[in-house]
């Protein structure tokens, strides 16, 4: 029931975005996220989903300098009845450019707490 519905959020919501403002001067985004268990103790938890919201905004004297901050939530349920649920926050920086229309290259980083 749980890969079908990861599936779906993929399928149905691969990314949301809303710009407002200036042109490219802040944004929103949200993207779902699966989460398959790997290594030695991958026997204890099921696959789980999730998603983030991250919002841009763009230095008006620096455009191509934009600032980033993010939030997300991460469910993995265990193969008991039980699951992890994982909040996580972050802030960061990063430079973008546009060589043509509509087309735009980013690079981020991020640090944060969950």
């Amino acid at each position: 029931m749980l890969e079908k519905t990861v599936i779906i959020i993929f399928l149905v919501l691969n990314v949301f975005y809303i710009s407002g403002g200036e042109p490219d001067s802040f944004s929103i985004s949200v993207t779902p996220g699966g989460i398959v268990p790997v290594g030695e103790n991958a026997s204890y938890f099921k696959t789980g989903a999730g998603a983030e919201i991250a919002v841009d905004y763009s230095l008006d004297f620096l455009p191509f300098i934009f600032l980033r901050a993010e939030a997300g939530f991460e469910i993995v349920p265990f193969v008991s009845q039980d699951a992890l649920s994982l909040f996580s926050f972050s802030a960061g920086a990063g430079v973008k450019y546009t060589p043509i229309e509509r087309f735009t290259l980013s690079v981020f980083g991020t640090g944060g707490y969950y």
